[in-house]
């Protein structure tokens, strides 16, 4: 069994400049270590590729006005904020101005926020 997310269909509405940014620094911050925040999206080809079979596949994507939902981002951003400064990929102020807001979304009832999809895959694999 496999896990990982999918960045590319997060969601935050209304629209929001803390939470665009957290999404664009943490894909970004993510592809310069080598890592794909998108790569949920390619485990089943991934798999099967590497001559899996696979036996199931599930996707889930929490989202709504819950603070205990809304969290995950501004607790993501405030985990990476010396890794992104250390990139120059935003300024400290910057990050920092961004987590603080990202907490004002989680306390605000009327915000609704998903958390990345989350892609789970079982397979097997026979010699």
């Amino acid at each position: 069994m496999i896990e990982d997310v999918d960045f590319s269909n997060y969601v935050c509405a209304p629209k929001s400049w803390a939470f665009d940014l957290y999404l664009d620094l943490y894909q970004r911050a993510a592809r310069r270590r080598g890592a794909s925040p998108e790569m949920g999206a390619s485990l089943r080809e991934r798999l099967t590729s590497a001559g899996f079979e696979i036996v199931h596949t599930s996707q889930t994507q929490p989202a709504g006005c819950e603070r205990k939902i809304k969290l995950l981002s501004a607790w993501s951003l405030k985990a990476i904020a010396d890794s992104v400064v250390a990139d120059g990929l935003a300024s400290s102020d910057l990050v920092s101005s961004a987590v603080d807001e990202l907490y004002s979304l989680a306390e605000d009832g009327t915000t609704i926020m998903s958390t990345p999809r989350i892609v789970q895959i079982c397979g097997t694999c026979h010699p």
